[in-house]
């Protein structure tokens, strides 16, 4: 199992939560573990945005049309068109995460991609991150793209004691 990465001030599980929820399941007492301090410089946090090139425009204009945005600080954007804003991103990306299944089940392959194409969220900052993670929540899997700027080991450890 690859270790999975924590900040060592907040405990809060910055990758991995998914080797972290079937370790849950599977009954480990133990798992590896790499803990960072999330505060450095050394660790950036990215977002990715959606690939909904073979989307027709209507439709995804007609989803984010049924979210009855009211305006906030945080907006989601399509080019220089916004599409829905609200002032709790946590809210604003479960709604997207929530579109993004709506439209896959349509038959539709949505892709996350780095590039700021396509529809492109809002930044989330480290303290959203944690503060969500605080109220015992997370945002959507792969909302964020942490980048560390050194080395981390991701070889597989063996879980035998």
């Amino acid at each position: 199992m690859s270790p999975i990465i924590v900040d060592s001030n907040s405990l809060t599980i910055l990758d991995g939560h998914h080797r972290h929820y079937a370790s849950l399941i599977i009954g480990l007492s133990k798992i590896p573990v790499i803990l960072v301090d999330y505060n450095s410089n050394d660790v950036v946090v990215d977002s990715w945005s959606l690939d909904l090139r073979e989307v027709k425009t209507e439709i995804i204009m007609e989803l984010f049309r049924h979210l009855n945005s009211k305006g906030g600080k945080y907006c989601i954007k399509i080019g220089s068109v916004e599409l829905y804003c609200d002032d709790d991103i946590f809210t604003l990306y479960w709604r997207v995460e929530n579109i993004r299944q709506k439209i896959m089940s349509m038959g539709y392959n949505v892709v996350k991609i780095a590039d700021k194409k396509g529809l492109v969220l809002p930044p989330i900052q480290k303290q959203d991150i944690t503060l969500v993670s605080s109220k015992g929540l997370r945002f959507p899997p792969k909302s964020t793209r942490h980048i560390y700027k050194f080395f981390i080991p991701r070889d597989e450890l063996s879980l035998k004691c």
